[in-house]
């Protein structure tokens, strides 16, 4: 009898051993797995087109959508400036444009498949252009908007994400006065659009009329 309790307790021992080995491998498995989703996250959001640059310096040019670029300043009037890491370096862009409107940004977000994949900073607490924050969305492909002249409907295509709801044309439809909405709508677009979208604030507005 003695016996007999000594080899099921020896039985039961070496099942849960068993058990213990044959759970291991499995929690191997699911961290390369959860491993493999996060270098196939990294991959994906390096995998998307980047807009054309238009205004250039010689020592730099990197791309307002480049994850990986440590500058967050650039230039945009309706086509895009490289990166700068101070203002005072765009100032070789103003004379260049032409444009009526030209916008000075800081970005902030990448918004992407309805997420933010990439933050460079937050908002500043300094009141600007009009004694209050405010935002642009752009994309990194142009998307089809819509103005209203003369009560006639009429498309073009842009870069910038208009205001929802809003015609394209004025400021009212280009600029955000509220960074959580205009964020939110820039994940909401992106999985829209499956377009890429640069969150950025508005450092200054030059309305040269």
């Amino acid at each position: 009898m003695e016996g007999y309790k000594k080899s099921a307790v020896t039985l039961l021992l070496l099942i849960y051993c068993s058990c213990q080995v044959q759970k291991q491998p499995h929690s191997t498995q699911s961290q390369n797995a959860k491993s493999k989703h996060q270098i196939s996250i990294t991959m994906d959001t390096a995998n998307f087109t980047l807009p054309p640059l238009k205004y250039k310096m010689d020592t730099q040019n990197n791309n307002p959508f480049d994850v990986n670029a440590k500058e967050n300043i650039f230039f945009y009037d309706g086509a895009f400036s490289c990166l700068v890491s101070d203002r005072k370096e765009l100032n070789s862009f103003h004379d260049q444009s032409k444009t009526i409107v030209v916008f000075e940004l800081e970005r902030l977000d990448l918004a992407q498949n309805g997420g933010i994949i990439k933050q460079f900073g937050h908002p500043e607490d300094f009141k600007s252009p009009n004694n209050k924050a405010q935002f642009m969305l752009l994309s990194n492909e142009e998307n089809i908007s819509y103005f209203n002249r003369n009560e006639e409907v009429i498309a073009t295509t842009s870069y910038l994400v208009t205001v929802q709801g809003k015609f394209y044309g004025p400021l009212s439809s280009m600029v955000w006065d509220d960074y959580s909405t205009c964020q939110a709508y820039a994940q909401k677009f992106s999985q829209e659009s499956g377009k890429t979208i640069l969150v950025s604030q508005i450092l200054s507005i030059s309305d040269r009329h």
